[in-house]
């Protein structure tokens, strides 16, 4: 049986390890409705995701490669996907492919069929084609042992016994340790990883780049994927460190998630008020509460009483009367230029 997966069926997690996946569940159910508001508002996030991810996958995995950051960029961004200037050029291009594939919703199955088209597609129209390995001596051959892997992945998550997140990061070293395309199986498991970690529910690294992520990490992730490895035929894989660095990986991408929303409510909020200020410079010299909110309804009071407030500090608008008669009235009279203020009405 495989080594890593093998461990996941009595597991003995570190307790330092346990307290991070407690965080972590913490942080994706604290970033239920930040995830739900952004699908809602900010669909455009994902694809920047996207450019993001193949931009730091190619440069990690293939850094060697002859193929400026402009032209990568250019390909990431769906453009001149008709005209490669080499195989490296074909490989990115193909990664698109890949991410347009995930964006578009398409279910990750585990099995041997699915991780083999995965593997086909990355290296697709170039000269060395992707397909498995071949058996020497008295060696499984590939595909069984694929299918095997696959089907006992398929089998401990259908018991529910073993935690998801610990599961796919020991898949990923077994198929890791595997190997069984003749070539990029380090590009095919970390991709199985990602496709997995979001099967999984984890949502934020559609708005935060996994892979650019571990760009930084890489050479850690290499050395922890050599430990490993290291008793693996002897059945006592520690995969302990990759574990530490994906989560860390997850951890940071709901920070960066909750960051992203604060950010853009104060920005909104920001501009609700600058909103205000540009109606106020626009209305008679004289003027009511009343008469910002008819020009802005969908301002809420509270923003409309700040910025009376922020602009009456600055000695700009000074309030007169009480109750129903209250009125405001510029006393900077820069401010009596009109402004086109059509775009915020």
């Amino acid at each position: 049986m495989f080594s890593a997966i093998k461990n996941t069926m009595n597991p003995d997690i570190p307790r330092t390890i346990f307290l991070e996946y407690c965080e972590l569940y913490k942080k994706i159910g604290m970033g239920e409705h930040t995830i739900k508001s952004l699908n809602e508002t900010q669909p455009l996030y994902k694809e920047l995701t996207i450019k993001e991810d193949i931009f730091y996958l190619f440069r990690t995995f293939f850094p060697s490669a002859k193929i400026s950051d402009l032209r990568l960029r250019q390909i990431s961004e769906n453009k001149f996907l008709d005209n490669p200037k080499n195989t490296e050029e074909i490989i990115a291009i193909n990664l698109r492919k890949v991410f347009d594939q995930i964006d578009h919703g398409t279910r990750f199955v585990v099995d041997n069929r699915e991780i083999q088209d995965l593997a086909n597609l990355i290296a697709k129209n170039t000269p060395y084609g992707n397909s498995l390995k071949k058996a020497t001596g008295k060696e499984k051959n590939y595909r069984d042992s694929l299918e095997e892997l696959t089907d006992t992945y398929n089998k401990i998550m259908s018991s529910n016994n073993t935690e998801m997140i610990y599961l796919n990061i020991a898949f990923y070293v077994d198929l890791l340790k595997l190997s069984p395309f003749k070539y990029y199986n380090d590009v095919v498991a970390i991709i199985v990883l990602y496709c997995l970690m979001i099967e999984s529910g984890i949502e934020s690294i559609r708005y935060f780049s996994f892979f650019k992520a571990l760009s930084t990490k890489k050479n850690e992730l290499d050395s922890a994927n050599l430990r490993a490895l290291y008793h693996y035929e002897e059945g006592m894989s520690d995969f302990t460190q990759v574990s530490r660095i994906i989560l860390d990986i997850l951890k940071d991408s709901y920070d960066s998630l909750e960051d992203l929303y604060s950010n853009l409510k104060f920005d909104k909020q920001l501009k609700k008020s600058e909103n205000v200020e540009v109606i106020i410079y626009n209305l008679p010299e004289t003027f009511t509460k009343d008469d910002i909110r008819k020009k802005l309804p969908g301002v809420s009071d509270s923003t409309i009483d700040r910025s009376l407030k922020q602009l009456s500090l600055e000695n700009k608008i000074a309030p007169f009367g009480r109750g129903r008669t209250a009125k405001w009235i510029r006393i900077d009279h820069s401010l009596d230029k009109k402004t086109d203020f059509s775009d915020v009405i």
